[in-house]
């Protein structure tokens, strides 16, 4: 089932730069002089640094602004995010390139080490013109996914999920071709999360299945669900958690905001303050406990469970070939979107991933063994302030509903542009895109470029967009427009992804009735950490321009290999 040609294509259009560049000669060179650092902090005698990491470990924490690490430094442990900010490498000045910063392209870039402009993934929905409809961005119909108690091929099947719809091979497809005997592992409570960084060659990629409690995959992966899983008992777990309450973990006089802000949502059966109690857990109808566990930080522990669990069983970075394995936190996201991110659940949140992060640099320590792995922990996006809160302290905020948005549109070329028949003018509103429809434009006997320019202006007009313009003129570079949200969507533009017209909302505007959200161009949802930590990385900051794209080409260069055709840049990790 698994799909080939893509890296396989890949290779073929390389130039000579991205073949495998022989060990003796790239480890006595750019190792020796760039990678001086030290991951060993202890007083004893440091540790003999193997040659390249055994184990390559990318830790995306989903939703995570690059301000948290900062804002909440007082509460962090010595042994979580303090640890890596002390003794790794951290880019300050960490932000993404392109204007759709949404889970689906964010994870997608770091595992590719390129924008939505080469890997495809433009949105977690969107238009395809080519295949005339809208597409979930790992959706995929000939690749059923496996329930939960039954792995056997056929049953149980559930909606289809694999990486056909992203383009390029990630960093791990990349190894595996290049490092015959490697492992690629990814895993997160989401499938596009673990799909888009684990790619088209991954041993496991394994997500949280709402439909029944626990990890599950699709048969693109293998014929048969990872035994692997079996061992970690997800049904117990919910069991634990079931009716479990979840109350703030500070003192009252820790909190720097209120527990209810404007516009927080309401968890699942309760209120908007603490303590949050969850659901009692029924195996005949998992899917809302599933989802109630998701915005705690219960699901959090689940996650990094499972990759532990990954390394036990997998044997990862027991050998001399390089393994890799991503991890995306989801319940960030989850909790995020619900409480926005001036809540005391999101603190929360992070104070249990801080506890989360630290066990786990310990175990791989233990496992894989002190200064045999390195680990890069980043951010699919970031997220913006809570339109009513951004309200409250003066800010000009809103929300716009995508539908009224997408009638406002449909009206004005209506009017504008008369049918002979009664034809929708619109394909589809996958916002920002906006695709145009044939038929539409034939009856009223008026070509595209007309409309598009037409529509265009009068999206200007409205007092909820910023910026309107063509999709096409922005790919073929022919846009007049100066604008740094032009610079960013020409970065998330796609053939046959982008829509006719493009449309982005003001700052601190959000389309829908969630709390809070992304997927803008605006700097609070491009701005995400950044750090290095482990194999031969020094500690210190560096302020220089640095984004995820440049995970998977730095962690190349770590084991020798050259990516090639992509937008990230090999980051120094020295000092």
């Amino acid at each position: 089932m698994k799909m080939p040609h893509v890296i396989d294509s890949w290779i073929k259009a390389s130039s000579w730069k991205s073949r495998f560049l022989p060990f003796a000669a790239f480890l006595s060179v750019a190792l020796s002089a760039a990678f001086l650092g030290s991951c060993d902090s202890g007083d004893g005698p440091a540790a003999e640094v193997p040659d390249k990491p055994a184990l390559l470990v990318v830790l995306s924490f989903d939703q995570m602004r690059n301000d948290y690490l900062d804002r909440w430094s007082e509460h962090w442990s010595d042994r979580g995010f303090a640890r890596l900010m002390r003794d790794g490498r951290r880019y300050t000045e960490s932000a993404y390139k392109h204007a759709t910063t949404e889970t689906g392209p964010g994870h997608a870039i770091i595992g590719t080490g390129s924008y939505p402009r080469r890997h495809g993934i433009v949105q977690n929905n969107f238009f395809d013109r080519r295949r005339n409809r809208s597409f979930y961005a790992v959706e995929d119909a000939s690749a059923p996914v496996f329930g939960i108690e039954a792995y056997e091929p056929g049953r149980a099947a559930l909606k289809g999920r694999s990486p056909r719809n992203l383009q390029m091979p990630t960093l791990g497809d990349w190894i595996k071709r290049r490092l015959p005997g490697s492992k690629s592992v990814s895993i997160s409570s989401k499938d596009r999360a673990a799909i888009c960084m684990g790619g088209h060659l991954a041993d496991a990629v394994v997500w949280l299945n709402e439909e029944a409690p626990g990890f599950t995959t699709s048969i693109y992966y293998d014929s048969l669900a990872p035994t692997w899983l079996k061992s970690l008992d997800v049904p117990a777990w919910m069991a634990k958690y079931s009716g479990r309450t979840w109350n703030g973990f500070l003192p009252e006089a820790s909190y720097k905001t209120a527990d209810s802000m404007p516009g927080e949502g309401v968890f699942a059966g309760g209120g908007s303050t603490f303590p949050h109690v969850l659901p009692q857990f029924d195996p005949a109808s998992p899917k809302s406990f599933v989802r109630a566990v998701n915005v705690t930080p219960f699901a959090a522990e689940l996650t990094f469970e499972a990759a532990k669990t990954a390394v036990r069983e997998l044997q990862l970075g027991k050998d001399t070939i390089p393994d890799i394995l991503t991890v995306s936190i989801s319940s960030t996201d989850y909790a995020g979107h619900l409480f926005g991110p001036d809540s005391r659940e999101l603190l929360d949140i992070y104070l249990k991933c801080d506890t989360l992060l630290g066990d786990y640099i310990d175990f791989l320590d233990e496992t894989v063994g002190q200064g045999a792995w390195v680990l890069a922990l980043s951010a699919d996006h970031g997220v913006g302030t809570v339109p009513e809160t951004a309200a409250a302290e003066g800010k000009r905020a809103g929300r716009v509903e995508e539908i009224d948005l997408a009638e406002r549109i449909d009206t004005y070329l209506t009017e504008t542009f008369p049918t002979r028949e009664s034809v929708a003018w619109l394909d589809a509103a996958e916002f920002p895109n906006v695709f145009i429809n044939q038929a539409s434009l034939d009856s009223a006997r008026v070509n595209r470029e007309a409309v598009v320019d037409s529509l265009s202006k009068f999206l200007m007009s409205q007092e909820d967009v910023a910026l309107a313009f063509s999709g096409k003129k922005l790919i073929n570079g022919s846009l007049d427009i100066q604008s740094d949200i032009v610079d960013l969507a020409a970065m998330s533009a796609y053939p046959d992804r982008t829509g006719d017209v493009m449309v982005f909302l003001p700052p601190n505007y959000l389309y829908g009735s969630t709390p809070a959200g992304h997927g803008s161009p605006y700097e609070y949802d491009r701005r995400v950490p950044l750090l290095f930590y482990g194999w031969r990385v020094a500690s210190g900051n560096s302020s220089d321009a640095a984004s995820p794209a440049d995970i998977a080409p730095t962690f190349a260069s770590f084991i020798g290999l050259e990516l090639p055709g992509v937008d990230g840049n090999v980051l120094s990790t020295s000092k």
